[in-house]
């Protein structure tokens, strides 16, 4: 239910290449109603065969298990073919959240984010 006077736009997820690294950057809310979209970009990324991989949150105001599952997702299919991923740009309150989920080695900076 939506309520009267809040409008929260649907998640974009955007995937750009330049040279060796591939970029999916995320705008907008990340939850479940978003799954398809993560899930898209997630495949769109990997199927680039990049070596690099970023992940932009820093459009991303929340993120709640759906994203950490993309990333998550991401970054086991990504290892197991030897490419790197790192995400960047993401507030306080989402590294803390992906450092508690295991993540945290993946986060750019990711002493600003420990645990």
């Amino acid at each position: 239910m939506e309520t009267p006077g809040l409008h929260v736009p649907r998640l974009q997820m955007y995937v750009t290449r330049g040279g060796d690294t591939v970029t999916v950057r995320g705008i907008g809310e990340i939850d479940l109603n978003a799954r398809t979209e993560v899930a898209h970009a997630v495949d769109d990324a990997l199927a680039s065969e990049c070596p690099n991989i970023v992940v932009d949150l820093a459009g991303v105001p929340f993120m709640d298990s759906t994203g950490v599952h993309g990333v998550a997702r991401l970054y086991e299919r990504a290892s197991t073919a030897g490419r790197r991923v790192r995400v960047v740009g993401a507030s306080p309150l989402i590294g803390r959240v992906l450092g508690l989920s295991g993540l945290g080695e993946l986060l750019a900076g990711n002493d600003d984010h420990a645990a």
